[in-house]
């Protein structure tokens, strides 16, 4: 279904669930599915393939629009899609706004967002635990959420960036890098924490909610 954004060994999503529930809602009956903040990657099912909506036109982009303006119409919409992007947008309360308004009632709303995560270029704004990406859909009664990448790849994390933080521009920099790669690679497999432990230190959360 989900080609290139989900491999079972990549450490970034290590919980599927919410991959594996839109492949169980999609169904013949589906319309209208939108991919917000797409990028290049495409969501494809049973031989159909999502709407790609971003702000960039890339050459996957079927719609060229900003989440915060929505080109379409109220309640039109079976489920709305949206993985890694909302930490990318200046008014993500806005764009969940959007998000609401054209899903139609019943329809599903899956997000996946990033919590302890690091900065990764120059228009990452945000940041969310699993009751803030709860509170952006207040229209939405909640299916299910939890933690989508957790504390082991929040260390793994660290830990490969360390020389990059503490060394940037020495003589130490280059050994620290080949040691701490050789020491992270292991760590973003080891199990993650569960309830409230693995939600403090969660890498990613993500979402699931029905429109009211």
């Amino acid at each position: 279904m989900l080609g290139k954004l989900y491999r079972p060994l990549t450490p970034r999503w290590h919980d599927k669930a919410i991959f594996e529930y839109l492949d169980r809602c999609w169904t013949t009956r589906t319309n209208w599915i939108l991919n917000i903040g797409s990028g290049d990657t495409r969501l494809i099912s049973r031989d159909r393939t999502a709407v790609n909506v971003d702000t960039t036109p890339f050459e996957e982009v079927d719609v060229v629009a900003d989440a915060h303006r929505l080109p379409f119409r109220s309640r039109t919409v079976d489920i709305v899609f949206c993985n890694a992007a909302l930490e990318h947008m200046k008014k993500p309360w806005m764009a969940a706004g959007e998000m609401e308004r054209v899903l139609q009632k019943g329809g599903i709303m899956l997000i996946q967002a990033p919590f302890l995560e690091a900065v990764h270029d120059e228009h990452d704004y945000f940041r969310f635990t699993k009751a803030g990406l709860r509170s952006l859909f207040p229209n939405c009664i909640e299916i299910m959420g939890g933690v989508s990448a957790g504390c082991s790849q929040v260390l793994a994390s660290v830990v490969g960036d360390y020389p990059g933080i503490v060394a940037e521009g020495t003589v130490l920099e280059k050994p620290l890098k080949l040691l701490m790669s050789w020491l992270a690679r292991p760590l973003q497999y080891l199990p993650n924490g569960r309830g409230s432990g693995g939600e403090r230190y969660a890498r990613a959360v993500y979402f699931i909610g029905r429109r009211l």
